[in-house]
């Protein structure tokens, strides 16, 4: 699914003014909230400090960091069931965003994957690698029986580091279609 990367792109979505960009780590707040350290309303009073909005334009901008699946989506899953793989995902999010990645109309492949665990339910968030065998032992696989995919290089060497296959995948590689790649290379 693609995400919006910075607070400015989130922030520009939303409709809020802010002064504020980069990556989402920027914000103590949000880092805490990630991991399930912080109540919501304490982040959105929190992010809205830190943006210098309020506490719902914070709501709003938090919730324009999602964006949408990426065409081709839910062909890749089918794709992926028909050659018999165990699916899921481990996701770095938290409490609302974690609603709405569940829900079947705003994101319906998501929702309908296996195995998910987030950051903000394990306390652990990626690279950290207690978050990779969270995944492991929840699914029962471990090590290179694990194909791992994701934007983020540090996240993709920490999952190789454990033994996993990772392969970095960006939005200009088209997901679906570089996954896709990346398997049919390997099964």
């Amino acid at each position: 699914m693609r995400i919006r990367p910075t607070w400015e792109e989130a922030a520009r979505h939303a409709g809020v003014a802010t002064a504020r960009s980069g990556a989402f780590e920027t914000s103590e707040a949000f880092v805490q909230y990630q991991a399930g350290e912080t109540a919501e309303d304490t982040y959105l009073d929190g992010l809205a400090e830190f943006l210098e909005c309020s506490a719902e334009q914070a709501a709003a901008v938090h919730a324009a960091i999602l964006g949408a699946e990426y065409p081709g989506t839910a062909e890749l899953l089918a794709w992926l069931r028909d050659h018999g793989l165990t699916l899921g995902g481990y996701s770095n999010t938290n409490a609302l965003h974690w609603l709405e990645l569940r829900d079947p109309e705003r994101f319906p492949t998501v929702a309908r994957l296996p195995n998910l665990l987030a950051s903000h339910l394990t306390g652990f968030a990626k690279p950290d690698d207690r978050a990779f065998r969270a995944w492991e032992e929840a699914v029962g696989h471990t090590n290179a029986e694990i194909g791992f995919f994701d934007d983020n290089a540090d996240n993709v060497r920490a999952a190789q580091f454990v033994g996993w296959r990772g392969w970095r995948v960006t939005e200009s590689d088209d997901p679906p279609r570089a996954i896709r790649q990346a398997l049919e290379a390997v099964l």
